[in-house]
């Protein structure tokens, strides 16, 4: 009777089977954990300030958190929100938010704890400079 399984090979058993895929499913995780927490030269707690260049937008100061290349916002009880990525050479992409609309903003950071680059809040007809000094790792 056949039951849509897959026979194991000749020579190898139902329990071998098993130990083999579980064998290859622990790898799987482990080289998953692995990339998932690959810490970043960048890691640590940055201060941001964001500049006013165009738009009636005022100036602020953020805080964000990178944590294995992962950029999240730290501080102000969620009042901001900040998503992006720090890419192999320090150039980040980022995801500013507040009140539901969001900017954007780009550049490079320096394994110094140095950073800058552009934004943009075209929502509010707002865009700047942005510094960034790292505080912490």
């Amino acid at each position: 009777m056949e039951t849509g399984c897959p026979r194991p090979p000749n020579g190898v058993g139902e329990g071998e089977l098993r130990r083999i895929w579980q064998l290859a499913g622990l790898v799987g995780v482990i080289r998953y954990s692995r990339l998932e927490r690959t810490p970043s030269p960048y890691d640590g707690l940055w201060s941001v300030s964001l500049k006013v260049d165009q738009g009636s937008c005022g100036s602020r100061e953020i805080e964000v958190l990178i944590r294995n290349g992962e950029i999240s916002h730290a501080g102000d009880r969620g009042f901001f929100t900040a998503e992006g990525r720090v890419a192999e050479r320090g150039r980040i992409e980022v995801s500013i938010g507040a009140f539901g609309m969001t900017a954007s903003a780009d550049g490079q950071l320096s394994e110094g704890g140095q950073g800058s680059g552009v934004w943009q809040f075209p929502e509010r007809g707002c865009s700047g400079q942005w510094l960034a000094e790292r505080r912490s790792t």
